[in-house]
């Protein structure tokens, strides 16, 4: 009876009899801290724990630990106790006593093979060791407020294909030599950086997604010829002073060549560059998804460049906009010039999809929509999404414009969103 007990229990232990590897697959998704206590399950379960290629430590993984305990040590343990390949190691949000010992951690790891690495410092902002530069194994990189200085006998990251630098301070020439040595690179954001003001040349052939976020540089796509998304949030300066350069026109013509962008009011004062544009001068072919953000409605060089933007983008087929209220501009006269532009041609005929946030019931908003859905004749769903400013007779009033409205489309459905 007993034995017999043994080898239903034995048989029933479907989780121990699995291939290691979906094992080390299963164990990925749990916390480190219960991957190390899988060890007290059994005698087969003792040392399963040092071998997972996958070490997260985060702020979960400190907040598990008792108060008392230093977690540098711990990570030193778990580090000379490990087996076999790290495919992953993540360090992110450790609020470390003292300065860690990041440089004898990135030597350890140097010869496992690591191909995804993540680093962020909650400290104050300390040089990457040189350790860093040897991995040649890495696909993916993320570093977060870090000192970044190339060493000389930097080679490379040659199977990197993705690349996110946040709050990091480089030289702009060291930036542009990290990206043209890495030559697989698909995926790249660059977020909030401290370097001197200057040009940044990015040669990235196999480059297809780039994201940006902070003060605008001077960005020259040497070489970018798969690039097909593509991401600008800047600061709201005002460039309307300022001549377009090379550079610029450069940009311009990498974004015809997009399928989709995302960008917001400061991004579209930079295209206003000069003066206000009518039209820019490279059609947007390609591009059939288009999002902007934190749109001043008040602002009429923001709404003409919105304007200018769409007209340029003649298979655009989803457009999305977040409304911002940040301005005490004349209202009236965004709204005449809205709606002199009904009199124009606006091409919309593949515009299906619209959604409209944060809106404010703003005279200005509400002749945007009209204008749009006079012009999109092949449009299905309109979106609308109220801000939670609105009050509630402003957001009964909205509704009534909007069902009142002459739409082009006969299928076009207006979805009205009480926020």
């Amino acid at each position: 009876m007993d034995r017999t007990r043994i080898k239903s229990s034995i048989s029933s232990d479907r989780i121990s009899n699995l291939p290691c590897d979906i094992i080390d697959n299963i164990l990925k998704y749990l916390p480190l801290r219960e991957v190390v206590r899988t060890s007290i399950l059994s005698r087969g379960w003792r040392c399963k724990w040092v071998s997972i290629p996958y070490l997260v430590f985060n702020e979960i993984f400190q907040e598990s630990l008792p108060e008392e305990y230093d977690i540098e040590p711990i990570i030193y343990q778990i580090l000379l106790l490990h087996k076999g390949p790290i495919i992953k190691f993540i360090l992110k949000d450790i609020d470390f006593k003292v300065y860690p010992a990041i440089g004898h951690w990135l030597h350890f790891l140097s010869n496992h093979h690591v191909e995804e690495l993540a680093l962020r410092y909650t400290f104050i902002e300390q040089p990457i060791p040189y350790h860093l530069f040897t991995f040649d194994h890495l696909r993916h990189l993320y570093l977060a407020n870090v000192f970044i200085s190339l060493p000389p006998a930097f080679k490379g990251f040659n199977r990197l294909l993705r690349l996110e630098l946040v709050d990091v301070e480089i030289a702009l020439a060291e930036l542009k030599m990290l990206i043209s040595k890495c030559p697989m690179l698909e995926y790249m954001d660059l977020e909030d950086l401290y370097c001197v003001t200057g040009e940044l040349e990015i040669d990235a052939p196999n480059l297809k997604s780039f994201f940006f976020s902070g003060e605008l540089f001077i960005f020259c796509f040497k070489n970018a010829s798969h690039l097909s998304t593509m991401s600008f949030m800047t600061t709201s300066d005002d460039y309307s002073t300022l001549e377009p350069t090379e550079s610029d026109r450069n940009l311009i013509q990498v974004l015809g060549k997009l399928s989709s962008l995302k960008s917001d009011g400061g991004f579209l004062r930079f295209l206003a560059k000069g003066g206000e544009p009518q039209n820019l001068p490279w059609y947007f072919n390609h591009l059939t998804d288009l999002s902007l953000s934190l749109i001043d409605f008040q602002y009429i060089v923001e709404v003409k460049c919105v304007l200018c933007l769409i007209r340029s983008c003649p298979n655009l087929q989803s457009l999305k906009i977040e409304s911002s209220k940040s301005s005490e501009a004349d209202m009236a006269t965004t709204s005449q010039y809205l709606k002199a532009q009904q009199n124009y041609n606006i091409p919309l005929g593949r515009l299906q999809n619209v959604k409209i946030s944060c809106a404010s019931s703003l005279e200005p908003e509400m002749e945007f929509v009209k204008l749009l859905l006079l012009k999109a004749t092949a449009l299905r769903k309109l979106e609308f999404h109220c801000g939670y400013a609105a009050g509630e007779k402003a957001r009964s009033n909205m509704l009534k414009q909007l069902l009142s409205f002459r739409r082009a489309s006969p299928k076009a459905r207006i979805i009205f969103r009480d926020v």
